[in-house]
């Protein structure tokens, strides 16, 4: 998770400080705070962060359910936290449609962090199979590639390769335990 932008919306302070600690210790290098609804747009539309955590009851006209509404189209992975255990929240962000995460404050670190890394790891798949042409796509992500061919999704950590090629219209990747023959060529 190093080199992550992250926007945290949080009206509560101690909360707040408590996140920074957090993610700082994850590897997150930028981190924004912001505290109602209106600046948490505004930083999403103008900064376009890599990870958004927010807050469901944050100050301003609407709450951060409102706000992943009106920027579900920017596809930016998102984690709701919440002070409220009860299903009434819990469906309200089911109904958004979209692929989030929901975390119950007091949060517990180790899940905390495994649900950003799942949520991250979603959303680099889902756009992945957002190209459902037979192009070649390839995404790298903490040392791993996601190699996209149809509807099969190989996964090959890059400390496992060992060597492209392409001749004409097909690509080859070679791993210690296996080749793919892909027809696509490399140029592009």
């Amino acid at each position: 998770m190093t080199d992550l932008s992250v926007l945290v919306v949080e009206d509560d302070p101690v909360f707040a400080l408590e996140l920074k600690s957090v993610l700082s210790g994850f590897g997150c290098k930028t981190i924004k705070f912001v505290k109602n609804s209106g600046n948490a747009l505004e930083q999403i539309l103008a900064w376009g962060p890599d990870l958004i955590l927010m807050d469901i009851s944050i100050d301003g006209d609407l709450n951060g359910i409102e706000v992943a509404a009106a920027i579900r189209d920017r596809m930016i992975p998102l984690v709701f936290m919440t002070g409220h255990q009860d299903m009434v929240h819990y469906d309200q962000v089911r109904a958004l449609g979209i692929v989030c995460g929901y975390v119950v404050k007091p949060i517990y670190k180790p899940s905390f962090f495994n649900t950003i890394e799942l949520i991250l790891k979603w959303h680099q798949m889902e756009q992945v199979e957002a190209d459902s042409s037979d192009e070649l796509k390839i995404e790298p992500y903490e040392n791993v590639m996601l190699l996209k061919q149809g509807n099969i999704l190989h996964r090959i950590a890059m400390e496992d390769l060992d060597y492209f090629q392409s001749d004409g219209n097909y690509s080859y990747i070679q791993t210690a335990e296996k080749k793919l023959a892909l027809k696509i060529s490399l140029k592009k």
